[in-house]
């Protein structure tokens, strides 16, 4: 990369009429300001600012390179963004975590439009639950990942509302909404047990306890154990639409929603914020039935 800084400080302190303003813009100290411009005037062997009480204005020499010097800057600028596009975009990686399986077809298709515009960059694809997926975002193991909405100081995109309801056995005896109390005396099938799930944190913000009695990390399983009578659990809506087993769906009461999107770094690599803007520009998701 080339050396511009002291191109920079000749024009912004031309600009400002004023070192210490210069600075201030430029996150520098004006004795790091005046320090560039003077190896500058060196290298050029030419005065390029008249010093004053008042502050400071370009010489006649320094009005005359004023304009080779942006330049200089523009070109630079042109260099940059061809290096980036090289490196980051037309070839490179996106690692994607994905906390709601029923979004795949709407995510393959949004990565299928990508890749006939970006043909170079591949795609890695790894599931689970929404808090455990933020922080692989938060450590860069991730890029962006699909999720229900956490605290989070980066980016965030929304794509849908859904609601929490109740998985019931067939046979359970229960119609209308269901209270929270009932996970406190039915056996709970707890999904990734010890996570911060949207199940947790919904019992944690109602001080429930639910009667944990089974666990397991794949809402397949739960279901199969709720069908069997095992016990009771509690799911995303749009997580139900991919299981054709003989159990009851309730909402719950108090009713309970969550909204989904996409967390993303805001300073992320160039191939990955392109895919991020791409999926920004995508129509917002009302419902489930826009997911296929």
């Amino acid at each position: 990369m080339m050396n511009t800084d002291k191109y920079m400080a000749f024009l912004k302190a031309s600009e400002c009429g004023s070192l210490s303003a210069a600075a201030e813009a430029l996150h520098l100290t004006p004795s790091g300001v005046s320090r560039a411009v003077e190896t500058l005037e060196r290298e050029l062997g030419l005065p390029l600012l008249y010093l004053k009480t008042s502050g400071v204005s370009p010489t006649p020499a320094g009005e005359e390179l004023t304009p080779y010097i942006r330049r200089i800057l523009q070109d630079e600028s042109c260099l940059l963004e061809k290096a980036r596009q090289l490196s980051g975009l037309e070839t490179g990686v996106v690692r994607i975590g994905v906390a709601y399986g029923a979004l795949y077809p709407w995510l393959a298709e949004r990565m299928a439009e990508f890749q006939k515009l970006y043909p170079g960059i591949r795609f890695e694809l790894e599931n689970g639950h929404s808090s455990g997926l933020l922080q692989k975002v938060e450590n860069r193991d991730c890029d962006l990942a699909v999720v229900s909405r956490r605290p989070w100081d980066g980016g965030w995109h929304p794509l849908l509302s859904d609601e929490l309801v109740a998985v019931i056995p067939p046979h359970y005896a229960m119609d209308g909404s269901v209270p929270l109390s009932v996970f406190t005396k039915e056996a709970y099938i707890d999904v990734y047990p010890g996570e911060e799930t949207d199940n947790a944190l919904l019992f944690r913000e109602n001080n429930i306890t639910p009667r944990k009695w089974l666990s397991t990390a794949d809402s397949n399983a739960m279901y199969s154990m709720v069908e069997a009578g095992l016990g009771v659990c509690i799911n995303n809506r749009i997580n139900t639409r991919a299981w054709r087993g003989n159990v009851k769906l309730l909402p719950l009461n108090p009713p309970r929603r969550v909204e989904i999107g996409i967390v993303f770094l805001l300073h992320p690599m160039p191939a990955s914020e392109r895919f991020v803007e791409f999926l920004r520009e995508s129509p917002l998701l009302s419902n489930f039935t826009d997911c296929l």
